[in-house]
């Protein structure tokens, strides 16, 4: 990458390189994972999921992803676990 065309970030707590303009759904795609397994904070904030298109990151952003494990979510709401 062209340094110019770099910012950092910081993605689940290491650093991570990636375009400037990036918004949440080309990181998505770069990482291969699908937008409706995964719950996205932005520096404390929770992105909803049909902002992940227009939200574009810059550079020193604090990025958490949380893959979504459906069956533990059901299985947590029954107390089946």
């Amino acid at each position: 990458m062209n340094n110019l065309n770099v910012a950092k970030i910081q993605l689940n707590g290491d650093s991570y390189e990636i375009n400037t303009g990036t918004n949440l759904n080309e990181l998505l795609n770069k990482l291969k994972i699908q937008n409706n397994k995964v719950a996205i904070e932005v520096n404390g904030a929770i992105i909803h999921k049909e902002k992940y298109s227009k939200f574009v990151l810059n550079k020193n952003d604090i990025i958490y992803l949380s893959l979504i494990c459906i069956r533990c979510v059901v299985l947590k709401i029954f107390g089946l676990e």
